[in-house]
C-alpha cells in the first residue's frame, strides 16, 4: 500500500492496490490514512467473503464494511458479481466513479472498494461475459467539475493586506499547488521573506532556508516579529518557527482544497485558492525588512559551513545532520529526494540549502515513520526513470 502511495505521488495517477480478505485489508490502513491527509489518489480493492459466510467462523472473515472510516473519499461494496444483463454498465460505472472520486481536482485521496467473491474463485472455462464500453474507447462517464473561480476576490484581499502590512512573512509548506513556480515568482517580486520548507518543493534561490536557526537568536527573533503571515499549503515542519509565527496579528491560510491546516487556531482568513493565482497580489517593493532576513540566512549558512568544515578534521562517525547536508549537496539535478520522518526530514529543513531542479517528498500527511522504504520504492516506480534518493 505504501509502494502504491509513492507511485501515485510521483505519477499523479490513481494507483490500485489489491489484497485478500481479512487482516490483509487491515494492514493497508496506515497507508490509507496517509493518502487521505496527503491527498494522494489511491484505489484500495479488498477481497471479502460473500455475505452468507460473514460472522460464521469461515476462513479470513473480518468486518470490512467502512473499514477505513472517514479516511476514504468514497466506500463501495457492490456485492457479489453476477452475470446480469446490465453487469457491464454496473462495473464500468463503478470503476469510473472510483477514479473520479480518487482524483477529485480539489481534494484527491483514497477510495475503498470492498469486493465479496463466491467460490469457485478459479476460472471454470465458461465464456466471459461481453462488457462493451463507449465508442472509440471514451470514458464511461466524463466528469467536469466547476472550479468556482474565487481568485479575483482572493487577490483583492491579499492586495489589501499587502498594502496594510510592511512586516509580513510568506511560508510555503507541503501541499502548496505548483510550489516551484510560486517560489520563483515570489523570489522576484515579494518584498516579504519567503520561508520554504524543502518538502514543499519551493526551496529555491531567493527563499529563506535557515529560518529556524536564525530564530534561535532570541534578540533577532524579537526584533523581526512579523505582523502578518501568509501560509501557502501546510504549516512548516519546524515547531519553533510555527510557534514564533503565531505571534502575528493576522494569519492567512491559502489552500486549493480549502482544508483548514491551522493547528494553532491562528487563522484570520482562509482562502480556497490556488497559490499560483495569488503570486502577483503579493508583490511589493523590495524592503530593508526582506534584506534583513536574507542577510541572516547568509550568516547562518556561513556558520554552518565553518562548523561542518571543522568537524571533518575530527575522528569518529559523522552526525546525521552532516550526512543529510552532504547528501543534499551531492545529489545531481533532476533527482527526487525522499526524507523519512521523523529526524531526516527535520535535518533537511535545517541544513538543505536552496537548490533548483530537486524534488523533495516525505510522508508528512500524518508524519508517520512506517512505510518509508516502501514509499521510496513506489516513488521510483511512479517517477519512470527519475533517480530517487531515500534519506532514512
Amino acid at each position: 500500500a505504501f509502494m502504491a502511495l509513492g507511485a501515485a505521488k510521483t505519477s499523479g495517477v490513481a494507483t490500485i492496490v489489491l489484497c485478500t480478505s481479512g487482516r490483509a485489508a487491515a494492514h493497508f490502513h496506515p497507508a490509507v490514512v496517509e493518502a487521505d491527509h496527503a491527498r494522494v489518489p489511491l484505489i484500495v480493492c479488498t477481497a471479502d467473503r460473500p455475505p452468507e459466510l460473514r460472522d460464521t467462523g469461515a476462513g479470513q472473515p473480518i468486518d470490512q464494511q467502512h473499514l477505513y472510516g472517514g479516511s476514504v473519499r468514497w466506500f463501495c461494496d457492490p456485492g457479489v458479481p453476477e452475470a446480469t444483463a446490465d453487469a457491464d454498465q454496473f462495473w464500468r460505472a463503478t470503476a469510473t466513479r472510483s477514479v473520479a472520486e480518487a482524483t477529485d481536482g480539489h481534494r484527491p485521496g483514497p477510495v475503498h472498494l470492498n469486493l465479496p467473491l463466491r467460490e469457485p474463485l478459479v476460472p471454470t472455462g465458461a465464456p466471459l461475459v461481453e462488457a462493451p464500453g463507449r465508442a472509440d474507447g471514451a470514458p464511461w462517464t466524463t466528469r467536469v467539475a466547476d472550479q468556482h473561480d474565487r481568485a479575483p476576490a482572493a487577490r483583492r484581499l491579499i492586495s489589501e493586506l499587502v498594502d496594510r502590512h510592511e512586516r509580513g512573512v510568506i511560508t510555503i509548506g507541503w501541499g502548496c499547488d505548483s510550489a516551484p513556480a510560486v517560489a520563483q515568482g515570489l523570489a522576484r517580486i515579494a518584498g516579504w521573506p519567503v520561508f520554504a520548507d524543502p518538502i514543499s518543493g519551493a526551496r529555491l534561490p531567493g527563499t529563506i532556508a535557515h529560518y529556524e536557526a536564525a530564530l534561535r537568536d532570541r534578540t533577532f527573533a524579537a526584533a523581526h516579529q512579523p505582523t502578518i503571515v501568509v501560509q501557502l499549503g501546510a504549516p512548516l515542519t519546524s515547531k519553533v518557527t510555527n510557534a514564533w509565527l503565531a505571534g502575528a496579528t493576522e494569519h492567512v491560510l491559502v489552500d486549493p482544497a480549502g482544508v483548514w491546516l491551522d493547528p494553532r487556531r491562528a487563522a484570520s482568513h482562509q482562502l480556497r485558492s490556488r497559490p499560483l493565482d495569488l503570486v502577483t497580489a503579493l508583490a511589493r517593493p523590495d524592503t530593508a525588512w526582506r534584506a534583513a532576513w536574507l542577510g541572516a540566512d547568509r550568516r547562518v549558512a556561513a556558520a554552518f559551513d565553518a562548523a561542518f568544515d571543522a568537524a571533518l578534521d575530527r575522528p569518529g562517525p559523522a552526525s546525521s545532520a552532516r550526512v543529510v547536508r552532504e547528501a543534499w549537496r551531492a545529489v545531481p539535478e533532476h533527482t527526487l529526494v525522499h526524507g523519512a520522518s521523523s529526524m531526516a526530514v527535520r535535518d533537511l529543513e535545517w541544513f538543505a540549502a536552496p537548490r533548483e531542479r530537486i524534488e523533495v517528498c516525505s510522508n508528512r500527511g500524518t508524519n508517520g515513520i512506517d512505510g518509508a522504504v516502501a514509499t521510496a520504492l513506489g516513488l521510483g516506480i511512479g517517477a519512470e526513470g527519475l533517480p530517487v534518493v531515500a534519506l532514512l
